[in-house]
């Protein structure tokens, strides 16, 4: 990294999402990878499904349900992303905070990628082998994806053994 690149600081972005992986990521982020001169991006995606209902006529739409649980699930986004910002700012990092609607996954990627991120960092949940393979792993298609660098922040704190 050239020297003027190292005092501008990188650009990082951390994926949450709201988990208390998520909290502990940030906390390992603040303990041994953040910088002051970092331009740190806190991200979430939310993944809206519209609700429909069936009747015998077929499904119909509920539009207003629709439209109001898609505006809770933004504010919610939105709200969790400033706790996690407010909690950087203690430690005097000025976060940026963005929410994305659509998959989780491909989101996050062409995300960093418009982004020109350095380097893209995610927790880790913890899924077993079982889990992951019939879940997905976010984490797992954003390193196998990623045009820049991952780093996968596991929980140490939990048992993460393939029987879950």
């Amino acid at each position: 990294m050239s020297e003027a690149k190292q005092q501008e600081g990188r650009n990082l972005i951390l994926a949450c999402d709201g988990s208390k992986y998520t909290e502990h990521a940030i906390d390992w982020c603040v303990e041994k990878f953040f910088r002051k001169t970092d331009k740190i991006t806190l991200l979430h995606v939310f993944d809206f499904h519209p609700v429909t209902t069936m009747d015998l006529y077929g499904s119909v739409s509920v539009a207003n349900m629709n439209v109001e649980l898609e505006k809770k699930g933004e504010e919610h986004a939105v709200s969790m992303l400033k706790k996690h910002a407010q909690h950087l700012m203690k430690h005097g990092y000025k976060p940026h905070v963005t929410v994305l609607k659509g998959p989780a996954k491909h989101s996050i990627v062409e995300y960093v990628e418009s982004k020109n991120a350095d380097v893209l960092l995610i927790a880790s949940r913890g899924l077993g082998a079982v889990k992951r393979f019939f879940l997905g792993s976010v984490s797992d298609f954003c390193v196998h994806n990623s045009k820049c660098p991952v780093v996968v922040i596991k929980d140490t704190l939990d048992d993460t053994s393939d029987a879950k």
